[in-house]
């Protein structure tokens, strides 16, 4: 059986920018979910960091303003475009340096945040990340002050001194309790506003990704064929262009 004849062409490439223009948008459109489909561009320790005016508002002490808050081990979930949008991290913890920060920004007072009082350490507020659902996750601030699990009676049993205002540590009489649990839902809010301010990070960089600028960026060292095909070429070195004359 004779070989299949075949022609030799030689075939020219051109850079993207040196396509026509309906050449090139087509590419653009077509290739549109590179960035996003190509690399975990999402991998990254910056989404939940505050920025200068989130600590500025929260009075943040400016040498503070260079630690890093959060860490975690990965983003677990997150969807930026269906109607269900969330965002979930898995194993998120408060770094140590962070930790005060971590307490401006929530909005919590040192003998809140430290202790309820001298004689009951426990009495700290306990807080917690948590995931809202398997389905659609989103990570969620828990506190909790045990103090608000007690009864009347035991409240009552810890005698005038407890529930005077007149000792120079805050206490819990009636309208600090109201006070406490105002604080405690507040800071939830606020790290809801966190959460928020880093989905909107995250679609702000998938939206960066998906536009031309970025795309053009990407294919800068890409060759094609005058119709629009992408041309896989290995970059050779001088030398090994010189073998081939």
């Amino acid at each position: 059986m004779n070989p299949t004849p075949f022609k030799h062409v030689d075939l020219p490439l051109y850079r993207l920018n040196q396509l026509p223009d309906p050449i090139q948008q087509r590419i653009l459109e077509r290739d549109g979910f590179y960035n996003i489909e190509h690399n975990e561009w999402w991998d990254g320790d910056c989404w939940l960091e505050p920025t200068k005016e989130q600590l500025e508002a929260a009075g943040v002490p400016e040498e503070l303003h260079g630690a890093q808050v959060f860490k975690w081990k990965k983003i677990c979930s997150f969807d930026i475009e269906g109607h269900r949008q969330h965002l979930a991290f898995e194993d998120l913890e408060v770094r140590e340096e962070g930790f005060e920060v971590f307490r401006l920004l929530l909005g919590i007072p040192k003998w809140l945040w430290e202790q309820g009082d001298p004689r009951q350490p426990d009495w700290a507020l306990d807080w917690s990340f948590k995931n809202s659902s398997k389905m659609y996750p989103t990570t969620k601030l828990e506190l909790e002050n045990p103090i608000f699990n007690e009864d009347e009676d035991f409240l009552e049993s810890m005698g005038p001194e407890w529930w005077s205002d007149e000792r120079e540590e805050p206490c819990y009489n009636q309208d600090q309790s109201e006070k406490v649990y105002r604080l405690i839902h507040r800071a939830m809010d606020r790290f809801d506003d966190l959460m928020a301010s880093a989905f909107r990070s995250l679609v702000a960089q998938y939206e960066y990704l998906c536009s031309e600028e970025a795309l053009r960026e990407a294919f800068e060292d890409r060759l094609y064929t005058i119709d629009g095909q992408f041309w896989e070429v290995e970059p050779i070195t001088d030398e090994e262009c010189k073998e081939t004359l």
